[in-house]
């Protein structure tokens, strides 16, 4: 079967036989229905693909040329129209196919995978986008995989291109599951405390989307992916973009950024914080906020405070911006603990605290408070 394939594959011209050779992968993948793919069906698929789709080798196995750029358009308008079709009632078949065109492992293809994601972006193929964030949380939103893909989105919609913005200011309504996704992933490419090159507009933009759709940070932990797997595929625990983009918020003020951005991000935050507190939709328990990742943070915080301390030992703006940095984190616990959003061991997350809360009058009430009495969700605190 296979060799009668390949052979009738091989009579299509480029682009005709990429679309031929989907139809085969959907064959396949359909397979999964009565039960999973054996080795030798997966072997086959993933040969059609290197050859008839992404045409990486010839019948020889050897490499060919890569794609023109000019066949490379053609390639991601047969993938668009193909996964557009492919969207009634073939959720499953519609994510395997991704899956296989777009191994983790390949990564040759990563930058086919950028520009296809974008064009989805931009003519508002929404079904591209889920299955994109589907395999995002399958493989990690912190993996390189996922983190590649949306530092290319980051290149071309907010560095190359900033004006085209306005194509992804309805993407948490048209694609939650990838934006929530693509949150957590730019929370982890813009990762370090010394990060201060996160592209304003993109700040911006995420502050809108926030401001406007607050349970977009826990949408990942309430979609069910089950339903979107091939058969006995597991879903993977969901990740949430919180501590990240609290992160942004609290370390800001120490690379000397006090853009009024991150305080109506921060309140965007601890707001879809409170929101979800109501949510009846969140399992339990409510994992939204790992404790053992917040807490790997104080320690590099505490380090950097003590660093610019020494370094501007009577610098009263500098001072100022070290206050306004641990009044945000003071606020992100306060409303974390009222909310119960802390998943783990919160005592060694305030036993950590103790450092900060020495500097810092807010977070030793904080501290106290809960020391003392529990805490509620209304809170007296002026957001900052």
């Amino acid at each position: 079967m296979s060799v009668d394939l390949k052979h009738s594959l091989r009579k299509l011209e480029f682009p005709t036989c990429v679309r031929e050779a989907l139809n085969q992968l959907e064959g396949l993948c359909a397979s999964q229905s009565v039960g999973r793919v054996n080795i030798k069906q997966a072997d086959l698929a993933m040969e059609i693909i290197a050859e008839f789709v992404f045409c990486e080798t010839d019948r020889g196995r050897a490499k060919k040329q890569k794609l023109t750029c000019i066949q490379q358009l053609q390639l991601l308008e047969v993938l668009s129209d193909y996964f557009s079709y492919l969207s009634n009632g073939h959720e499953s078949a519609r994510n395997t196919v991704f899956m296989l065109l777009f191994p983790t492992t390949h990564l040759e293809r990563a930058g086919i995978l950028v520009k296809f994601v974008s064009m989805a972006i931009a003519i508002k193929n929404h079904q591209v986008l889920a299955s994109t964030g589907i395999v995002m949380q399958q493989v990690g939103c912190g993996s390189k995989f996922s983190a590649d893909l949306a530092e290319g989105l980051v290149e071309d919609y907010f560095i190359l291109l900033p004006k085209v913005q306005a194509m992804l200011d309805d993407l948490p309504v048209t694609a939650p599951l990838f934006t929530a996704n693509l949150l957590t992933a730019l929370t982890e490419l813009y990762g370090s405390i010394d990060k201060s090159a996160v592209p304003e507009n993109l700040v911006a933009l995420i502050t809108k989307w926030l401001t406007e759709h607050p349970s977009l940070c826990y949408t990942a932990i309430i979609t069910n992916l089950q339903p979107a797997l091939p058969l006995g595929g597991i879903p993977m625990p969901a990740l949430t973009p919180y501590v990240g983009l609290l992160k942004w918020c609290i370390c800001c003020p120490l690379n000397n950024n006090t853009s009024s951005l991150y305080s109506q991000l921060h309140l965007a935050l601890l707001q879809s914080l409170e929101e979800s507190f109501h949510s009846k939709l969140i399992p339990q328990p409510r994992n939204i906020i790992p404790v053992q990742i917040l807490s790997s943070f104080i320690p590099i915080l505490v380090n950097k405070v003590k660093q610019l301390s020494k370094q501007h030992p009577n610098d009263s703006e500098v001072e100022k911006n070290i206050q306004l940095s641990l009044d945000r984190l003071a606020q992100a616990i306060q409303v974390a603990l009222a909310t119960e959003s802390l998943f783990g061991n919160k005592e060694d997350l305030l036993n950590r605290l103790e450092v900060l809360a020495k500097r810092n009058r807010l977070l030793e009430i904080v501290l106290k408070t809960h020391q003392t009495k529990s805490f509620t969700i209304e809170t007296p605190f002026v957001y900052v």
